[in-house]
């Protein structure tokens, strides 16, 4: 069954404008671990409806004029029929904001050549705006967000099949017999980013005036052709090579589809079983003390494929661990510490003053990339592969989840992981998570804190991970 929407257009003497000075609008590209983020953030809150499947391995981008910005274009399915779905990322004034940009065509519709209308909503479902589109142009602008009334679309398919059409007014806008809507004529060739991500009525002064005014030759917008042409079939989506396809399949049992769109193996059962390993947890009892994570020098173990643990070398001075030499082929994974505090080394005029990075350092996550290729080379789980650092603020692991043709080198020196460090002196853990998304640059490095139960003797896991505006990090107990 076809889904046509329409309106009733209710004229008002408003105008549509932006919500403030366009030369003060701040607008950023977005990547798509923070639209994953803001999507899976959406599906968190307690009223949420799983209404859209987004297809974050295939991404498109939209050129923005009057801004170095673009918008990041996400393919969709929804459980709407009769429409090509995709989802609008950009970050507006330090805050991303994800719409879900809803097209539907008529029979004069084609490939390059889209005639129809366009309905913006929220991820909840709630509808923003909508358009009426000829030959890609937009021709009429209707304002639904600040019209009065709350208006769903997930509601409009509940109540009938084919969006409450009224038969008798099929030429206008029809929102199941509601008058809600103010009705304007945008610019055909462009529209403000403002009306597509967040579209704000105010009233127009004494002079009444109605209708949308074009953009300003500075104001940020969007093209009308990048966003309503060269089209697909409602229920496909668009992959990398700009070609119309069914979409994926979920991924199998014991696999997510990783911030790239590829099906990786949850990492949760190599975690809980690399918690559970005695040997593991006997090292991690031993390191976690006071005498070996405050003023001392560096300690631990590489454990191996057989189950041996052997203690690592270390160099300037007992300062910090030495992988050289180290055969990674039969090991698992290396457990050591960062204790605080500084410490001497060295001794009369030669004696310096040292400090552990509090985090993994970039030799740490070097080492750790080597032992994945390792793992990988011998036909072992990279899944298993770790490296775990403790000190006076906690046990924290990097794990990988991601394939091995993702791994790549890094700018690794020292200043510039210190400058993190420095930045967010007060916060550890936002520096590392930073460093590891601005500088290494991996997709699927994650970042796992392992906290001491008392009651159980083991211990709780949290994977942590930036929140939504980026400014802290926040804890994930997925594996628990």
């Amino acid at each position: 069954m076809g889904f046509l929407v329409c309106f009733i257009s209710c004229q008002r003497d408003d105008t549509f404008q932006d919500t403030k000075a366009e030369s003060q609008l701040d607008l950023k590209s977005v990547n798509t671990k923070d639209v994953v983020k803001t999507y899976k953030f959406s599906q968190s809150t307690k009223n949420a409806q799983n209404w859209i499947t987004p297809y974050f391995d295939y991404n498109d981008s939209i050129r923005i004029n009057n801004s170095s910005a673009y918008i990041k274009v996400t393919p969709a399915v929804t459980d709407i029929p009769n429409a090509y779905t995709r989802l609008f990322s950009l970050n507006i004034d330090g805050e991303i904001k994800t719409v879900v940009y809803n097209m539907f065509p008529n029979d004069r519709s084609s490939r390059l050549a889209f005639y129809g209308s366009v309905i913006i909503t929220e991820l909840n479902g709630d509808i923003l705006s909508a358009f009426e589109i000829e030959n890609n142009l937009f021709t009429k602008y209707y304002h639904v967000k600040g019209s009065g009334v709350d208006v769903s679309i997930l509601e409009m398919i509940s109540k009938n099949g084919d969006g409450c059409v009224d038969e008798n007014q099929e030429d206008l806008w029809v929102l199941c017999g509601e008058e809600v809507i103010v009705e304007g004529d945008p610019p055909e060739d462009s529209a403000s980013i403002i009306i597509i991500f967040v579209p704000v009525l105010v009233e127009a002064g004494d002079g009444g005036g109605g209708g949308i005014p074009p953009p300003t030759p500075t104001e940020p917008s969007a093209t009308a052709t990048d966003t309503n042409e060269d089209t697909c079939p409602p229920g496909m989506v668009k992959d990398d090579n700009g070609e119309c396809v069914e979409p994926l399949e979920e991924c199998p049992d014991g696999y997510d589809r990783n911030d790239d769109g590829d099906c990786v193996k949850d990492p949760c059962p190599e975690i809980v079983n690399q918690l559970s390993d005695s040997d593991y947890k006997a090292k991690l009892d031993e390191l976690n003390t006071n005498l070996n994570t405050w003023h001392t020098d560096e300690k631990g173990y590489g454990l191996t494929t057989t189950g041996n643990a052997y203690s690592l070398p270390t160099s300037n001075n007992g300062h910090s661990i030495n992988y050289s030499g180290i055969n990674l082929n039969t090991v698992v994974g290396f457990v050591h510490t960062h204790p605080c505090g500084e410490n001497d080394v060295g001794s009369g005029q030669n004696t310096t003053i040292v400090s552990s990075a509090p985090m993994p350092s970039p030799r740490d996550i070097r080492t750790f990339i080597s032992l994945l290729f390792a793992a990988d080379d011998n036909n072992r789980n990279i899944h298993d592969v770790y490296m775990t650092v403790i000190n006076c603020h906690g046990i924290y692991d990097l794990k990988y989840t991601g394939v091995i043709g993702d791994l790549h080198n890094w700018n690794m020196s020292k200043e510039l992981f210190k400058s993190y460090f420095e930045e967010y002196e007060n916060n550890n853990e936002l520096a590392f998570k930073k460093y590891l998304d601005e500088v290494v640059q991996i997709s699927g490095l994650e970042l796992y804190k392992y906290i001491p139960d008392d009651i159980t003797d083991g211990y709780e896991l949290e994977n942590l991970d930036l929140n939504q505006n980026g400014d802290d990090v926040e804890s994930q107990n997925d594996c628990n």
